[in-house]
């Protein structure tokens, strides 16, 4: 190995391409094949290392001759201006080993973001349809030895990496569903500290942006993120809000009541003149002679879970329909810090069978004070808008939508007050037996109220409403929508432009990679 040079060309940040603080080094001048058999970084023994040939990252730790020069970029935690010690220990094929130590110092800049923090994870975002994210949330499950962490909730700290100059930045976070197993430890499988983290990532068109999570610093004090994000009240009865929005949340049900759109037009989305006067309402069902009943009759739910903080707040009701102790319900709503959308989740669960006139999912209903037109995007691309006194009134139908309807929106042109829908997702699932018996189509109704429903098994509305269906047992439904509420511009052109990329962004969210360190426990062979 007389001619073989080793030489560290740099110290780097953590990139997209390699997602942790690392070096550069070039490997020129060997005559035959050498294989990487270990590197140790300042007597510790380092793991994580790729072999690159022409930009090309190699399947094994193998330095082909063939090439010019080889480059290892290997996972090094260097610290701003620090003296550094790397050893690699280089086999010639067929041959010896010759370990080669090198010396170097650090940059000042770019390096561990602190150094009271002595493990981290990372986490890359990719954007992969040309839109720009803007505090677009981010949900990442996190497993580490148990013997690393102590307290998530304390220590962990989410930093962003700007891709270009690799300035470091400690962004707002969020910690929940925190667990340890710990019953043995082996070869297979060690004690593990699980929970799971949220952020607000904000990355250009294309890009791809790396995110840091530190931990590992018992001694670090309770993060105090400020957001714009608050929440006032008690039990089911919340008003929870942002810069965007402030939604009330009804006492008995725990159902969304009323929805205020700041953004300069200070308009209320309201209900309120039947029944429990919510503005959502389902997953709901009619089987007669039982009468009908929502998940917004509950007085109260069964069973309610609230988790809050800087990043998101969720409110996740749970429990029997009113009157149909068979039919399994679950509701959730997702309210984030800097981001205009609502999100909404619901189940509903068939225990048995029932013969049914109406079983639905997907429901916002409003007086007609404040919206007076409809718009929506048909399955073809197209458009289109109406007047909501133009519609049939109820009983009759007022408009039939496809279930595949990207959105539409309620709205008022005068007041510049808007709320758009997102369908993002649906399903039904059959457990047992035959195939799944579902339905599903969306519909617009018109009376001193204007709502749109999605039913799944459903007569209830159009010619024989008497028929009843049967809807099988062992069968769950899934959807998840998105409400935006929205200070709508009054030229045509672009008017529904923000419903067309929170629909792109919401089916097609960042793309997410994690990665931790290689520890010493984990066997070699693996």
């Amino acid at each position: 190995m007389e001619q073989l040079n080793l030489k560290v060309l740099a110290c780097a940040f953590p990139t997209p391409a390699h997602a942790y603080y690392h070096i550069r080094v070039k490997v020129s001048g060997t005559k035959t094949n050498l294989k990487v058999n270990r590197i140790e970084g300042n007597g510790k023994w380092i793991r994580d290392f790729v072999v690159v040939h022409e930009d090309k990252a190699a399947s094994s730790p193998l330095i082909d001759a063939s090439y010019d020069s080889a480059e290892l970029i290997i996972r090094f935690d260097w610290q701003n201006g620090s003296q550094n010690n790397l050893s690699i220990a280089l086999e010639e094929e067929g041959g010896s080993t010759t370990t080669h130590t090198l010396d170097f110092t650090a940059p000042d800049f770019g390096g561990w973001w602190d150094t009271a923090w002595k493990y981290y994870a990372s986490v890359v975002v990719r954007e992969q349809i040309g839109l720009a994210r803007v505090n677009e949330p981010v949900h990442q499950l996190v497993g580490v030895y148990n013997d690393r962490l102590d307290s998530a909730k304390k220590e962990l700290r989410v930093v962003e990496v700007d891709s270009v100059s690799g300035v470091q930045r400690e962004i707002p976070s969020q910690v929940y569903n925190e667990s340890r197993w710990e019953e043995f430890a082996d070869e297979h499988c060690q004690p593990t500290y699980s929970f799971d983290v949220a952020f607000l990532a904000n990355v250009q068109p294309y890009e791809h942006k790396v995110y840091l999570l530190f931990y590992g610093n018992p001694a670090a004090q309770d993060p105090n993120y400020c957001t714009d994000l608050y929440m006032s009240g008690e039990g089911l009865e919340r008003r929870i809000g942002n810069a965007y929005y402030e939604v009330k949340l009804q006492k008995e049900s725990g159902s969304i009541e009323d929805i205020i759109l700041k953004q300069g037009v200070n308009a209320t989305f309201c209900h309120k003149l039947e029944t429990n006067g919510a503005v959502q309402w389902n997953p709901d069902i009619y089987a007669p002679p039982t009468p009908w009943n929502h998940i917004s009759d509950w007085d109260p739910p069964a069973e309610y879970a609230l988790e809050a903080g800087p990043i998101f707040v969720m409110m996740k009701r749970w429990g029997p329909m009113p009157m149909y102790d068979d039919v399994l319900c679950s509701s959730t709503y997702m309210f984030y810090a800097g981001n205009p959308g609502i999100i909404l989740q619901s189940t509903t669960e068939l225990t048995r069978d029932r013969d049914v006139v109406a079983l639905r999912n997907g429901e916002i209903v409003l007086n007609r004070e404040l919206v007076d037109e409809f718009a929506w995007k048909k399955t073809n691309g197209e458009v289109s808008t109406v007047r909501i006194s133009d519609l049939p009134r109820h009983p009759a139908m007022g408009l039939y939508m496809d279930f595949k309807t990207p959105w539409f929106a309620l709205f008022n042109r005068e007041r510049q007050a808007a709320v758009g829908v997102v369908n993002v997702e649906l399903a039904n699932i059959r457990k047992d037996k035959g195939l799944e018996r579902f339905d599903p189509f969306q519909y617009v109704q018109a009376g001193p109220w204007v709502y749109v429903a999605r039913p799944l098994v459903y007569s209830f509305v159009g010619t024989n409403p008497q028929r009843v269906l049967r809807a099988y047992g062992n069968s769950i439904s899934y959807d998840k929508l998105a409400w935006i509420p929205h200070r709508l511009e009054r030229e045509e052109d672009g008017m529904f432009d923000w419903m067309e990329i929170a629909n792109e962004t919401l089916r097609s969210p960042l793309d997410t990679e994690f990665t931790l360190d290689t520890d010493e426990r984990v066997p070699t062979e693996w």
